[in-house]
């Protein structure tokens, strides 16, 4: 087993939480750049955004039970701290979750849905990178 370099895994993850964080200003500009041109109507009576805000609710609270165990939040005081490489992977795995909320910004916005439906997605995910942050 080889010795993980404590300031080389925090300048890891502060670059890839960086990244993921810069992306969702890049989604949003996609959506209001790009799709405006390809964008048609709505669909009527769609059900997708609110489907999606049911998927996003439970990937946010997903993403949040994976950064806790990435933190130890919530362990028991007599458990020793989570192991660097598990707790990286756990930040990973929530990170994603998060970034996957902004996506569905993205599709809504493709679709032809208008910023009042696609921007609280955005705007969720982003806030949960925020929460999410490396520390």
């Amino acid at each position: 087993m080889f010795e993980v370099d404590p300031d080389q895994a925090k300048l890891t993850s502060r670059v890839v939480w960086i990244a993921l964080l810069l992306s969702q200003g890049i989604y949003v500009a996609i959506i209001l750049f790009l799709a405006a041109q390809v964008r048609g109507a709505p669909p009527e009576s769609s059900r997708l955004p609110m489907a999606l805000g049911v998927v996003a609710v439970g990937t946010g609270v997903i993403a949040h039970v994976f950064w806790r165990r990435a933190t130890g939040a919530g362990r028991a005081v007599h458990l020793p701290p989570p192991e660097p490489a598990a707790a990286f992977q756990h930040r990973i795995v929530a990170w994603v979750l998060d970034e996957s909320i902004a996506v569905y910004a993205v599709v809504l916005g493709f679709l032809g849905f208008g910023a009042s439906t696609w921007a609280p997605f955005s705007v969720a995910g982003a806030a949960l990178l925020l929460v999410h942050r490396p520390r």
